[in-house]
């Protein structure tokens, strides 16, 4: 059974446009008032009300009016969580699990933490660079770090389901 509390809802703008993941009540208050439509429904029981109404519960709903959002391509707020969800929890050099956070340049040395100096490492590659660079340490990167945009963070925030129920609909290419 869901949970009107817990379980959550993707919010497309008009455009379909990724705005935001609301809790279902949230959702199915703007269904209620006519103000979004479903896209995408969870297969399985219905939600019922006190009177008996069947609802299907949405995992995708897009609004009917268009919402103009201020400019959003400010840069989301470094954090650990941000990095690992960016770089999938894998290591920068030899592409196993990783889970450490990695600065190209040392912060010994004036490295700070930001998008563009962090990188996730395993343990054995963060220990072995040490308090060096990648290039004095001879290690290469697999890719380089990028700063995520609002909307790439905000899809890399989606749990799993939120993300296939996207994917499914063709909004978005894997991740």
């Amino acid at each position: 059974m869901p949970s009107v509390h817990s379980d959550r809802v993707v919010v497309l703008n008009a455009s379909y446009e990724l705005l935001s993941v609301v809790a279902l009540h949230r959702a199915i208050a703007y269904l209620l008032r006519e103000k979004a439509e479903i896209v995408a429904e969870r297969d399985g029981e219905p939600l019922r009300s006190a009177s008996g109404i069947e609802f299907p519960v949405p995992t995708v709903v897009r609004l009917l009016r268009y919402i103009r959002l201020p400019y959003r391509q400010h840069i989301p707020a470094w954090s650990k969580a941000g990095l690992l969800r960016r770089d999938g929890h894998v290591c920068a050099y030899c592409g196993r699990h990783g889970a450490t956070v990695e600065h190209l340049l040392p912060v010994s040395r004036g490295g700070l933490s930001t998008w563009q100096n962090t990188v996730i490492a395993c343990v054995a590659c963060n220990t072995r660079k040490g308090n060096r660079t990648p290039a004095e340490a001879h290690l290469v990167l697999h890719r380089p770090p990028t700063v995520p945009t609002v909307q790439t963070a905000l899809l890399l925030a989606l749990a799993a389901p939120e993300r296939d129920a996207l994917v499914g609909l063709g909004l978005v290419a894997a991740l």
